[in-house]
């Protein structure tokens, strides 16, 4: 019986081969368009012009000194700040923020997929009721977590340091283009406006320190450096006041994504087809080696 199964097989294998591909294939193509659509957004950042030593780099040779006991760093290169700035916006406190003050829970967590025709998001109704806005999974805490859903967030995240150039580029990958975009924007101008207050609330506390220490000196060389430093920091405090972009700048600003990034179905069929068709000759090979023997 086996005998005769395999001598059946090597008469018919290149119609079986070609029925067999054509189930197949028909099964994947179901499958490839039962998945939703993905977009990505994409934006390019280089840092703000001002951000090579924060306009005191000529102090750092010889106030280094005294800026580190005030607590100051003169010498902050541009590629130390990008790296600080992108390691906060990768932090969990960052996006945990982002995550909570935007209400965004649902549109990272639960969106199913996208509708273009009406542009609405479409929810899976077995854990978010949008007509509602309550959360309906079967869990002991139906609504999930700041953490749940920032490691959904961050799987679709991406924030790259080109380090040759110097360039930051952000993407987000999402069901719904514009959300896509809404997020990539709203992450550049978040991290923009949270380093930009951090950094004015430092300024202020530095002229503050550096004054009361000016005015209790009764050295008249330490009184012209410190004063020196007040009126450094008080250009960085204007400088920071007067940026809309403080650490990022757009260089190409994301866009709503017109064209979907994933799946890519006919790269995923070719490559099936491939594979597929190269096994199956290797297999008649081997078939038609045995028969000459």
């Amino acid at each position: 019986m086996r005998v005769f199964n395999l001598a059946f097989l090597r008469k018919n294998f290149i119609k079986l081969c070609l029925t067999s591909y054509v189930f197949i294939t028909l099964i994947l193509i179901l499958i490839l368009l039962s998945i939703p659509n993905k977009f990505t957004s994409v934006g390019i950042y280089a840092p703000a012009e001002h951000l090579q030593g924060d306009g005191l780099s000529g102090l750092a040779g010889s106030l280094g000194g005294l800026a580190g006991l005030a607590g100051l760093n003169l010498n902050t290169s541009k590629r130390d700040s990008l790296q600080i700035a992108l390691e906060i916006a990768k932090s969990k406190k960052f996006l945990f923020n982002l995550i909570e003050n935007e209400d965004i829970k649902a549109k990272v967590f639960a969106v199913k997929e996208w509708d273009k025709e009406t542009n609405t998001l479409i929810y899976n109704e077995k854990i978010y009721d949008a007509q509602t806005n309550t959360w309906v999974r079967d869990e002991p805490e139906p609504e999930p977590t700041t953490f749940e859903v920032y490691k959904v967030l961050k799987d679709n995240l991406t924030i790259n340091f080109d380090e040759k150039n110097t360039l930051v580029k952000i993407s987000y990958v999402h069901v719904s283009p514009q959300f896509s975009y809404w997020l990539v924007s709203k992450i550049e101008k978040t991290l923009n406006s949270v380093l930009k207050e951090r950094n004015i609330n430092d300024a202020k506390i530095s002229i503050e320190l550096l004054e009361n220490s000016a005015t209790t000196t009764s050295n008249i060389d330490l009184k012209g450096l410190l004063y020196e430093l007040v009126e450094e920091q008080t250009k960085k405090l204007l400088l920071a006041q007067s940026r809309q972009y403080y650490i990022l700048e757009p260089i190409d600003p994301p866009i709503v994504p017109e064209e979907k990034s994933t799946p890519k179905r006919g790269l995923i069929l070719i490559s099936f087809t491939f594979v597929y068709f190269l096994i199956s000759a290797l297999i008649l090979v081997y078939f038609r080696s045995h028969d000459k023997e």
